[in-house]
């Protein structure tokens, strides 16, 4: 599926910088466009591949703590650059309740989740990608 985010195009995000608008899709064939959710609080979580050891115990501790994740009010979203098809096995698989996002061209993947791992906002990384 491709993001459609012509704003990245040359881009470099640095600390601060409000995210362009991008739409992706969702594990279920359904757009996700960062634009619908302006104003709200909008968790991206950035992972390097379903069915990951590390980033399947990641998901799951999401899943776990998910009561947690709700009660602040924000949309968390992961995204990882697998295909929509993988995205909707993996949800399924491991029973989680988040959204996940196919960037497989990896648009926003890459302008995005680089700036946020050089920033220090991500714990840690998953799966040693």
């Amino acid at each position: 599926m491709l993001a459609r985010a012509p704003a990245f195009q040359g881009k470099t995000m640095k600390t601060g910088d409000k995210a362009p608008n991008f739409t992706l899709t969702d594990g279920d064939g359904n757009d996700w466009t960062l634009s619908d959710h302006k104003g709200k609080p909008v968790v991206l979580l950035f992972y390097p591949g379903d069915n990951t050891p590390v980033c399947t115990a990641q998901l799951c501790s999401v899943r776990d703590h998910w009561s947690e994740y709700q009660a602040t009010g924000a949309e968390v979203v992961g995204i990882s650059t697998d295909t929509v098809e993988s995205h909707k096995g993996f949800a399924e698989k491991n029973q989680l309740p988040l959204r996940l996002l196919s960037d497989a061209s990896r648009k926003v993947f890459g302008a995005l989740r680089n700036e946020i791992m050089a920033a220090g906002t991500v714990g840690s990384r998953c799966g040693g990608h």
